[in-house]
């Protein structure tokens, strides 16, 4: 770009052939370049993120999947009503008890 009071560097030719803007690209890399290059590096560094993701997450989901299913195996081994409920009440859950009440016709309600 020519800019006034200063060196005009896009059509100066060197010996080799390249202006002088042509050279500094070279050396410093041209801004569509470096642009490329961040991408690249955006993308590569992604990648990498995702798999340290995996390695990382895969013995957490691991250990989840147990510990799910050794409480099952605990609340499904439960097998008298007082033992659930006295757990359940333990946890704040006031269990829901069904009162059946009868009339006078024998019928419940």
């Amino acid at each position: 770009m020519y800019v006034p009071g200063e060196k005009n560097i896009v059509g100066e030719s060197t010996r080799s052939g390249r202006t002088t803007l042509q050279n500094a690209q070279l050396v410093e890399g041209s801004p569509e370049k470096a642009q490329a290059d961040k991408q690249a590096r955006s993308l590569t560094l992604m990648e990498m993120k995702k798999w340290l993701y995996k390695f990382e997450h895969e013995p957490l989901t691991r250990a989840y999947h147990v510990q799910e299913e050794a409480l099952q195996k605990r609340i499904w081994a439960i097998d008298s009503e007082d033992t659930l409920k006295r757990m359940l009440i333990s946890h704040g859950f006031q269990p829901f008890i069904p009162k059946v009440e009868k009339t006078g016709e024998g019928r419940s309600v």
